[in-house]
């Protein structure tokens, strides 16, 4: 059974700044509907290139 996921767009303003200072501006944001271990599972078009990530099932 696949878990609800938090998307990108959802997460806090500081979080998504951060997020861009790392990989450049967020252009797309694609949540991962499949797995069981995260909350929180993206893939993301970036200014930089294409970039996956997850975080903790915990969101602040």
């Amino acid at each position: 059974m696949s878990m609800s996921r938090i998307p990108f767009e959802r997460l806090p303003a500081d979080v998504r700044k951060a997020v861009g200072d790392k990989t450049g501006a967020v252009h797309q944001a694609v949540t991962v509907r499949g797995g069981m271990n995260s909350g929180i599972a993206s893939v993301l078009a970036t200014d930089s290139s294409r970039a996956a990530g997850s975080n903790s099932s915990r969101a602040s």
